[in-house]
Order: structure tokens, then sequence, then C-alpha cells
């Protein structure tokens, strides 16, 4: 059977494909990197197990499908190693503008960068196959692999880690969103949206004008490098600021223990530090009177009572925006049980909706809608988002031959954010939170971050 995209697969092609996002990243720091032989027996097993890391989407006949690759795919084709120092600012940014995944080729859509002078490797990948909760599953199987071998393997190890022409048994005949019943209400907005985009496209793509822009920041001139070629593709300038937030385990400890106490997730209490961030910004520097922050939500264990997909790799989000008066004389704690009360809403009676605004996508020509949310857009459409990946120890044990010291998590310049704070906590290295914005806003946004650098330490 062909696998063709679902809707929500449809906009990352589509955006990937206008290059207007290259790649994200999740990284881990260990105590030690396994050696060339041990790494290609692990990375081999890895691959064999998830079609996501073997195949590519090609057009078939006006379509797109999934189809294995068609080559074998070697170490080298997938492991790139660097002599870098360290992994910072440029090092992130350098991964964003060389990385830009290609479809339609014999090639995987990942790869794992590794810097041994930091202990560090780096999963890069585009976003058709990968959510940020499929790379830690990623880290998570390949450590796990690695401890599993029996013994250092020999020099000389076949350092082809997949061959095509297995079963294709293993790739799913649709994403699961496909799967779910379309609620009634649904069935009725579909043919009007549908009919909207037809008739009128920029009532689909308008964004609200209420929200926060910065007159130092313009889009498209901000963000492109170049502008659309003869392919109609652009090229993004990626050189966003990328911040390191770092906070302590035990701070983290003392945080989430306070959570508790006020009644909200961590979560909901960083979005409130993060907006009350802004609140540091001189006010002759924007216009507008609300923020809008975003939330993705991780899905796998909303659609299915079974827990059927909580170990699966692929896209499993669904948008969480939410809107909020600008007022930074609020409480932080009062400010942080409002925002916990519109995620847990939103993630739970409203997650179905939310999976069903994504689908939207299945009916309009996902091309057209990204271009035209593209080239009707002067300034960011929101504020700024948060994606936490949440306290991830990979499985790992007290005898664990590679121990992770610290994760990080790295976001592109994008356009439909201003500010992204892209989040991971682990036992050893606490909470890592890279704070992403464009590099003409450094002088604007000094405040909110000697301010939050002060509030993680």
């Amino acid at each position: 059977m062909v696998r063709h995209l679902g809707g929500i697969e449809q906009y990352f092609y589509q955006r990937s494909s206008l290059n207007l996002h290259s790649c994200f990243s999740v990284g881990v720091e260990l105590n030690s990197l396994p050696n060339r032989s041990d790494f290609i027996c692990a990375l081999r097993r890895v691959v064999n197990s998830h079609f996501q890391l073997y195949c590519n989407a090609y057009k078939s006949n006006n379509e797109v499908v999934v189809n294995p690759i068609g080559e074998p795919i070697k170490f080298d084709d997938v492991v790139d190693y660097m002599d870098w120092d360290t992994y910072g600012e440029e090092e992130i940014n350098s991964v964003f503008r060389k990385y830009n995944f290609e479809y339609g080729v014999d090639k995987p859509l990942w790869k794992v960068i590794v810097v041994p002078k930091a202990n560090k490797m780096i999963f890069a990948t585009d976003h058709l196959f990968f959510d940020g909760i499929a790379t830690v599953l990623f880290w998570t199987e390949l450590l796990k692999s690695l401890e599993e071998l029996k013994q250092d393997n020999d020099l000389d190890v076949d350092e082809i880690i997949y061959r095509p022409g297995g079963s294709t048994d293993s790739i799913d005949q649709c994403h699961p969103y496909e799967k779910l019943p379309i609620p009634f209400s649904w069935k009725v907005k579909r043919p009007i949206v549908k009919a909207l985009f037809t008739i009128a496209p920029g009532a689909v793509v308008s964004q609200d004008a209420s929200i926060i822009q910065f007159d130092e920041y313009k889009i498209p001139e901000d963000y492109l490098k170049k502008n659309s070629n003869d392919d109609g593709c652009y090229q993004i300038k990626n050189t966003n600021r990328q911040i390191s937030l770092k906070m302590s385990s035990n701070k983290l400890k003392v945080i989430m223990k306070d959570c508790k106490q006020h009644h909200v997730s961590f979560t909901a209490y960083l979005t409130a530090v993060l907006y009350l961030a802004l609140g540091k910004i001189p006010k002759e520097k924007y216009s507008g009177s609300t923020i809008k922050y975003e939330v993705p939500m991780n899905t796998r264990n909303r659609i299915s009572n079974s827990g059927e997909y909580s170990n699966s790799y692929g896209t499993f989000v669904a948008g969480g925006e939410f809107i909020e008066t600008l007022d930074f004389e609020r409480d932080e704690w009062e400010l942080a049980q409002s925002i916990h009360k519109k995620i847990v809403e939103k993630s739970t009676t409203g997650v179905m909706d939310a999976i069903n605004e994504a689908r939207l996508l299945e009916l309009v020509d996902a091309k057209k809608f990204m271009k035209m949310k593209f080239e009707t857009t002067t300034g960011p459409s929101s504020t700024f988002e948060v994606t936490n990946l949440g306290f991830q120890n990979f499985s790992q044990n007290e005898h664990s031959k590679y121990t992770v010291t610290d994760a990080f998590f790295n976001e592109p310049q994008l356009f439909t954010n201003l500010i992204t704070y892209s989040v991971i906590s682990t036992p050893n290295g606490g909470l890592n939170c890279s704070m992403a914005y464009p590099e003409k806003l450094d002088s604007i946004l000094c405040n909110s971050v000697a301010f939050l650098k002060n509030k993680f330490n």
C-alpha cells in the first residue's frame, strides 16, 4: 500500500521544500564517546527498526509518497565528525545553514554530528518524520543499543548500516491522525474552510494585528538571506542569537516543588516567567497590545488510550496557541495558574480540536498555503514559542557505560515565532533552555535576557 503524507506532514514537507525551515536538533553530552565500530553497530540496529530513518518523501503522479531509500546508507553518509572546540552559537547556526535535507533523493532526512572535543553528539533532522520527543526516543534507543553490545567490535566492521530491499511492512499505512474519526462539527467546518481558501485565501492566513511587533525586525528583509530563486525556494539567514539559559538540578527541584505547591505545571511556570521577561523591553520599542505564545502539544498519549504510540517516531504534535493582554505587573504565580488552566484545557478537552485544525491542511494546496502564509507576513504571527521536551533520563541507570551529562535542544530562525525557547532537562545537567531570537533585536532584548539569566541562576 502506498503511504501518502498526512495533512500535518504536508505542512512540514512544503515548509522545508520552500527552504523556510532547514532542520532542528537535539543533542547529548556524554561522559565518553563510543568508538566508531560500536557506534556503527548500535546505529545499524536503530536505523533498521524505524522507517523514518531509512525513508524519504518522493513525488509520484502529482502526489508525495513515503518510500524506502533505494541506495545503501553508509556510516559516513549520516555521521559527521566536527573539529569544534565547543558547540555554541556559531556552531549551532552553522548546522542550521548547512543541513537542509533534500526530498526525492536516496538519502535520509537526518544526520548525527559528533563533536569529540566536547563529548557531544547532535541529532539534526527534518521535521517531516520527527518531532522533539521522537529525537529523544532516538537517543534513548541508540544509547540502549550501545549498552547492549556484548564487547568492543572489530575495527573492520561493515560500515553499511542500511541495505535497501527489505520488507516495507514496518511503514505505517498513514499518519495516525488520519485514522481518527472526524467529529460532526468538523465535518461541517471542513468544506467551509476549503471553499474559503479557494475564494478568499487571505482570510485563512491572516494574522492578529494586536500582537506586539518590533519596528527593528521585519519579514522578509530581516529573515531571508535571499528571496525566492527561480525554483520558488527561499534562503533563510539563520543568524539567530542562541542564548543558553541553564538551571541546575538542585534549583530545578526547588522550582518543581514550588510548582506543585501552587498547582501548576513547570511548563506553565516557565511560560509565565518568559512572558514577564518581555516587560523589561522599553515600551517605545514595540507596538501592539497582546502577546501570543505557542506551546506545542505531544499527542502520543492523547490519541490512543492503549499507549500504542508512546514510543513511536513521527510528528505527534498539535498547536497550542494562547493570547494574553499586556500586563507586566501581574503576580508570577497568579499568571502561571492562569496559563496552566489554559494549557490543561487545550491539552485535554481541546486536543482533538487542535488535531482537526492541523488536518484542515488535507483539504488545501499545502504549498500555496505556505507561500501565502509567508508572503503576507510582515512580522512573526507569534511572540514566542515554548517547546519543553521534559525531564529525560534516556532510560539510563547507575551502571550505564555511557552517561548523559547534559542534553540540549535547538531550533532555527522561524518566520512564525519571534523568539523560541527550546527546553530539555536531565538528572545530571539540570535544565537547558535555548533562547533563540533575531540578532537585530539583541540590544532590545538584552534586559529580558539578563532577567531570565538571573531567574535561572
